[in-house]
């Protein structure tokens, strides 16, 4: 059976009883049924296919460590198991690694807005007429 590289969509764990995909990075694993309808769910993206059985989701962690790059690790990886990349979940495999959690994602924002030396201008809306005056019935 072959193998491929994927990634989780979001930031879950799917674990088989001898493999897993981590939430934090892409793996190979084997293809089995329960990653394919994991894939049709959307909660599986495939970024390699093809791998010679010899591929390990060890050798691959290294891969990923080690490289600067994670395009260019899956890539390297795939090509030295004979496997085909698919071109557009290459940029995906960017994304999950260096995913953000939303404070993170918040804080981030705070830091990198545009600092304003004029005070946030003030509301100069008139009031709503509520169609009420004080002390009418």
């Amino acid at each position: 059976m072959s193998k491929s590289i994927v990634e989780t969509t979001g930031s879950f764990e799917l674990v088989e009883p001898n493999q897993s995909v981590p939430y934090n990075r892409p793996a190979v694993v084997e293809q089995t049924h329960f990653l394919t309808v994991r894939q049709e769910l959307g909660q599986v993206r495939v970024l390699a296919v093809g791998l010679d059985k010899e591929a390990t989701d060890a050798e691959f962690a290294h891969y990923l460590k080690d490289s600067e790059d994670p395009v260019l690790a899956i890539a390297a990886f795939a090509e030295k198991y004979q496997g085909t990349v698919y071109g557009d979940s290459q940029a995906s495999a960017v994304s999950t690694i260096t995913e953000l959690t939303p404070a993170q994602k918040r804080a981030a924002a705070k830091a990198t807005a545009p600092k304003s030396d004029t005070p946030p201008a003030a509301d100069t809306t008139p009031p709503t007429d509520t169609g009420t005056q004080d002390g009418a019935a």
